[in-house]
C-alpha cells in the first residue's frame, strides 16, 4: 500500500512541478518544495518530541544530512524539475525507476555495501 501512496504522491509532485516551472525556474521550484517539506517534517518532529535531540547527532550524521541536502535534494530535485520543464512530466516520470538502481550502486561504491543477488533483484525496476 505504501508503494501506491508513494507513486500517487510522486505523480502529484510531478504535475504540480510541471505547472510551477511555467512561471518559476527549476531551482525556485525545488527551493519551494524543500521549504514546504522542511516545515512539514519540523512539525512532525515537534509533535514526536525529537526535534531538539540534535545535540546527539554525530559528525557522520551531520555529514549525511549535508550530503542528502545538497545532492539528494537540491541537485537531484532541481535536475528533475528541469527535466519536467524540458521534456514533460510523463517522460520525466520514467526516470523515477532509476532511483532504487542508483541507490544500490551508490551504496556499494560509496559505502562499501555488499551487492548481493537479492539486493540487485529488489532494486531492478522490472
Amino acid at each position: 500500500m505504501a508503494d501506491i501512496g508513494c507513486a500517487v504522491m510522486w505523480t502529484i509532485y510531478t504535475f504540480l512541478g510541471r505547472r510551477g516551472t511555467r512561471s518559476l525556474s527549476p531551482l525556485a521550484m525545488t527551493f519551494g518544495a524543500s521549504v514546504t517539506g522542511w516545515l512539514m517534517l519540523t512539525g512532525a518532529a515537534l509533535l514526536q518530541g525529537s526535534l531538539f535531540s540534535l545535540s546527539e547527532t554525530t559528525w557522520r550524521g551531520w555529514s549525511a544530512i549535508v550530503f542528502l541536502g545538497l545532492f539528494g535534494t537540491a541537485l537531484a530535485f532541481t535536475w528533475y524539475a528541469e527535466a519536467v520543464q524540458r521534456i514533460g512530466a510523463t517522460r520525466s516520470a520514467a526516470f523515477i525507476n532509476l532511483v532504487p538502481v542508483s541507490a544500490v550502486i551508490l551504496g556499494a561504491v560509496l559505502l562499501g555495501e555488499r551487492l548481493g543477488l537479492a539486493v540487485a533483484e529488489a532494486a531492478a525496476p522490472w
